[in-house]
């Protein structure tokens, strides 16, 4: 039984160094603490039976299963790990196993052919030990580069190997790396788990059952394949005898076109001779017309040189034209025009200013005469409160006067009361007394008519004073009132204003963007309008090229003769598909000019009608006469790839007409492109969908097609007319909407200036009203702060006043309460007085209280003068303070009116600067408007001469592209011709050689004579005509 015998490790994993594990016979066990390494056994032995992923061996990649001290270094180190197996006592031997011829071996995938060791490489000379007998080794060593890349190596007995021979030898001696030879963690757990059927397929695995399964499998492959082979080796067997059979029929018939081409070349020769002088005298006539047209092709480029001169020239001046349409154009009139609605919009404007300055000074003026006025009256009243004054203050004089000589009387009086009272006892004592009380009581009651007096006349000034404030404030509410009224009614009209504004902004705004679309539109139209009527010059220059082109003026002059019997150009005659126009077109070449007539008579009429008219010349097709070649139809064809048919089988046309072009196109042979067509090349006529054509002699002629200018089958010309008269009725369509364009434009033009006008006139009145308001509304912020101040006032002299009457009606009743006392003191006195104790002292006493009553009287007057003098001088503050008020307002008017007319001497200016600057503005827009008419004129007609000028050009120019074309044509009508007689010869000049080479007969020497025609033909010569060629 094989099993393992030791192992050896080398620097892998955590065995640094090398390790010799051995394995005893029987049952091993490997114990040890956690990490110290006894799984690592098992990944050695994984590793060196080349298991498939590293992730088996809990490793990312195969460079981490290298020694960490070993992996840290910074040079190439190494690992390996070998696993020696004891065969002595087993059968099994690692040998190959002899082969069936029919068991394929085992082919190995693209990882296990790969090289797994260097080339010249061998092995270390620790892989090679001295094995003992029946002892079988394998080694896989990986080494590690410094930069991270690995290369793994397999040994067995110490030899270099394949991982694939490795497997195969392993498998022999059933030893399976992926299999169950090696139980590792969770396996066991797997193996329970498995149901009944892989639990199968792990016993025959282990039994070597799958072995046996695998190779039935390979030899039923083996099988179905070597069937398959045989069933197609008798199908090959087949169509070789059905080929045989084929061949020897063709061989039957080939000798027979033998002897039918011999036949046919003798007659070929004949053919041939005759041919080479045909085309002689068509080299001659080509070379004739090359000249010519070469002459007419010059005249044309210089022609179209110097027009291109002119237009150069023709289409700078339409530019500066233009450039100075744009300078002086409608953007400048309409800037004109809108800078005179400007400023004469603010001359208006500048107008109702002085106006209003003008009307404010008449207003300021009027003020200050009616306040001097005013001022006048008040000194007036001043000067007679002063007068009054003084003369109250004389008789104020004369009463102290008085009242001081009623006092010394009464004071002389009083004492000689007294001194009849000290006589008279203590009745004298009492009445002394009491007219002392009385005597106190009523200086008292003096004192207090006094101060009631003065509040009186304190109360009657403030009542006053409070009843002109409520006038002032009264005529100051009333005039804010008409101010507030003013300012709604000014509001009113300012929003209407604003509005307006606004509306006719949003107009002019629109009528603008409308403008300026309108204006795109028109350049976009005048746009397509040019590009349209350029395709049309083209259009026409085309047409009437064509016209001239069908054959230089001649088929023109037998066309428009109308002649009995002339049916038209050959291009006319027939009809082909889209897809095979251009194809039939180059095979028919310059034969679609062709005059087809109905006899020969015909013919000849045509010619001596261009002889007549000196025309040119024409090729004219007599159906009567004309013999299309014979050639015989080909069915073989038909299975050529790209192959589409005969030429003349693309044609439409009348049943008449077939042999017709039987003759243009002959046995010219259709096909896609020139790779199909190139199988044929030199064995007969070809072209191709795309131009190309391919000559019996081998020639080929291709390339690009100019645009335009050739002549078409079918109905190119209906299509180009249509497009003529689409073009013109396009034409027509945009030039009227081009007027109605233009004529939306001005009238936008003229509204556009209309409203902006309007727009200035409006924004001027809103201008002019937001002033007014704003002047307004500070009149009535200064009543507003007048009211407050007068209503302040009216409440302060209400509040005074209301103290004044509280003091008087205070006094009042001080008066009263004294009136009481002094009333009940004089009765007492009077009782004492009548018991008539004294007369004496009573006449005394008489006369004190006449003294005291006269002196009460003057202290009356005085209080009166007092009232009166403190009255006159009130009046004469207000008369004062209206005064100063007065003359401050004066000086306030005085500034005002010296601003207004100030601003008014600045206005005036403005107006005569904005009247010259209007004057100038009305000048530069008649000038403009002169200069934009002169200038448009100008450019109108520089369009006019430009598009003339363009369309001879493009006539010019499609007709010499016309003429390059025919000469193109010609050209390669000559080099076939030259090509053809070089061939010709070269056929000729081999009749000769055959000639001499063997027996001859009559027939065959005068073929050869004609050899010596190759001197006459002189094909070298017609080299000069490639000069003649390159000028086109």
């Amino acid at each position: 039984m094989v099993h393992i015998k030791r192992l050896e490790l080398k620097n892998f994993k955590s065995f640094g160094g090398t390790t010799v594990i051995p394995v005893l016979p029987g049952f091993t066990v490997v114990s040890g603490p956690n990490g110290s390494g006894k799984s690592n056994i098992l990944d050695a032995l994984l590793f060196c039976l080349g298991i498939s992923t590293s992730k088996g061996m809990r490793a990312e990649r195969l460079p981490d299963l290298v020694n960490q001290n070993q992996s840290n270094r910074r040079t190439t180190v190494e690992a390996s790990v070998t696993v020696t197996f004891d065969l002595s006592d087993s059968e099994l031997k690692p040998k190959e196993e002899p082969g069936d011829g029919l068991k394929p071996k085992p082919q190995p995938s693209e990882d296990e052919l790969k090289p797994n060791y260097e080339p010249g490489e061998a092995p270390p000379d620790g892989l090679k030990p001295n094995y003992e007998p029946g002892e079988w080794s394998i080694t896989r060593r990986l080494r590690v580069t410094r930069q991270g890349t690995y290369t793994s190596t397999y040994y067995m007995n110490g030899e270099p190997c394949t991982l694939f021979e490795l497997h195969d030898r392993l498998n022999q001696m059933r030893v399976y790396p992926e299999g169950y030879n090696i139980v590792q963690q969770g396996d066991v757990t797997n193996i329970i788990s498995m149901n009944a059927k892989e639990r199968r397929l792990l016993i025959d695995e282990l039994a070597g059952v799958a072995a046996f399964d695998r190779k039935i499998a390979q030899a039923k492959e083996k099988l179905d394949e070597v069937k398959e082979r045989s069933e197609r080796s008798r199908i090959i067997e087949t169509e070789l005898m059905r080929d045989a059979s084929r061949l020897a029929k063709d061989r039957t018939k080939a000798q027979a076109y033998q002897t039918l081409r011999q036949e046919l070349v003798e007659k070929q020769q004949l053919y041939t001779i005759l041919e080479y002088h045909q085309l002689q005298q068509l080299q001659s006539q080509l070379l004739t017309h090359l000249e010519s047209d070469q002459f007419l092709a010059d005249s044309y480029e210089k022609r179209i040189v110097a027009l291109s001169g002119e237009i150069g020239n023709a289409v700078i001046h339409l530019s500066e034209l233009s450039g100075q349409v744009k300078a002086l154009g409608e953007d400048r009139l309409i800037a004109l025009q809108s800078t005179l609605a400007t400023q004469q919009a603010n001359l208006g404007q500048q107008e109702l200013r002085l106006l209003e300055l003008q009307t404010s000074g008449r207003e300021i003026a009027g003020t200050i005469a009616q306040t001097e006025k005013q001022i006048k009256v008040n000194e007036e009243d001043l000067e007679l409160l002063k007068l009054e004054q003084h003369l109250c203050d004389e008789k104020l004089a004369g009463l102290h006067i008085s009242k001081q000589d009623a006092e010394v009387a009464l004071e002389r009086c009083r004492q000689e009361v007294n001194k009849m009272a000290a006589e008279a006892g203590a009745t004298l004592e009492r009445q002394t007394q009491l007219h002392r009380q009385i005597d106190q009581l009523q200086s008292t009651r003096e004192i207090a008519s006094t101060d009631v007096g003065r509040l009186a006349e304190r109360i009657s000034a403030s009542a006053a004073k409070i009843a002109s404030d409520r006038q002032s404030l009264a005529a100051t509410q009333t005039l804010r009132e008409t101010i507030d009224t003013q300012i709604q009614s000014s509001e009113t009209e300012t929003a209407t204003a604003d509005r307006r504004t606004v509306e006719l902004e949003q107009l002019v705004a629109a009528a603008e963007n409308q403008r300026q679309t309108q204006q795109q539109t028109h350049k976009r139209l005048l746009e397509e309008f040019q590009q349209k009527q350029r395709r049309l010059d083209q259009l026409e220059a085309k047409a009437q090229a064509i016209q001239e082109a069908t054959g230089g003026g001649a088929t023109k002059v037998v066309l428009q003769a109308k002649l009995q019997g002339v049916l038209g150009l050959v291009s006319q005659l027939g009809r082909v598909r889209p897809e095979y126009q251009l194809a039939l077109e180059t095979a028919a070449g310059s034969r679609l000019t062709n005059i087809v007539v109905t006899d020969d008579a015909v013919a000849a009429a045509g010619i001596e009608l261009l002889k007549q008219k000196r025309a040119g010349r024409a090729t004219f097709l007599p159906l009567n006469k004309i013999k299309p070649p014979q050639f015989t139809v080909n069915d073989n064809l038909k299975k050529l790839p790209g192959f589409i048919d005969y030429a003349v089988n693309l044609i439409e046309c009348a049943p008449e007409f077939r042999d017709l072009f039987t003759y243009v196109f002959g046995s010219t042979l259709v096909f896609e492109n020139l790779e199909t067509a190139r199988q044929l090349l030199g064995k007969i006529r070809i072209v191709t969908l795309e131009g190309d054509i391919l000559e019996t002699a081998g020639a080929m002629t291709g390339g690009s097609f100019s645009p335009g200018g050739r002549l078409h089958f079918g109905t190119a010309d209906a299509a180009e007319s249509a497009e003529l008269e689409e073009l013109k009725s396009r034409l027509y369509e945009l030039q009227g909407m081009l007027d109605g364009l233009a004529m939306a434009i001005e009238q936008l033009s003229a509204a556009l200036v209309k409203d902006s006008k309007s727009l200035m006139e409006v924004k001027q009145l809103a201008s002019a009203l937001h002033l007014q308001q704003e002047q307004r509304r500070q009149e009535r912020s200064r009543l507003v702060a007048l009211l407050q101040t007068t209503a302040e006032a009216i409440v302060k002299n209400e509040s005074e006043l209301r103290d004044s009457q509280a003091q008087l009606q205070a006094q009042e009743a001080n008066i009263l309460a004294l009136d009481a006392q002094l009333n009940q003191l004089r009765s007492e006195l009077a009782d004492l007085e009548a018991s008539g104790k004294n007369s004496q002292w009573q006449s005394h006493m008489g006369k004190q209280r006449e003294l005291e009553a006269l002196s009460a009287s003057w202290d009356g007057a005085i209080g009166e003068a007092n009232l009166r003098r403190q009255n006159l001088i009130s009046n004469q503050e207000r008369c004062q303070d209206k005064i100063r008020e007065g003359r401050r307002r004066i000086e306030e008017l005085h500034l005002q009116q010296l601003s207004t007319k100030e601003a008014a001497a600045r206005i005036a200016e403005l107006k005569e600067v904005a009247a010259e600057e209007i004057e100038t503005t009305k000048a530069a827009l008649q000038e403009v408007e002169g200069q934009l008419k002169e200038v448009k004129e100008a450019r109108d007609a520089a369009e006019a001469s430009e598009r003339s000028l363009r369309l001879e050009r493009d006539k010019l120019q499609f007709q010499l592209q016309k003429l390059q074309e025919t000469q193109q044509q010609r050209r390669e009508q000559l080099a076939e011709l030259q090509d053809k007689l070089t061939a010709k010869l070269s056929e000729m000049s081999g009749w000769g050689d055959q000639e001499t080479g063997g027996p001859g007969d009559g027939e065959t020497g005068s073929v050869g004579s004609v050899g010596s025609v190759g001197s006459v033909g002189s094909v070298g010569s017609v080299g000069s005509v490639g000069r003649v060629g390159s000028v086109g």
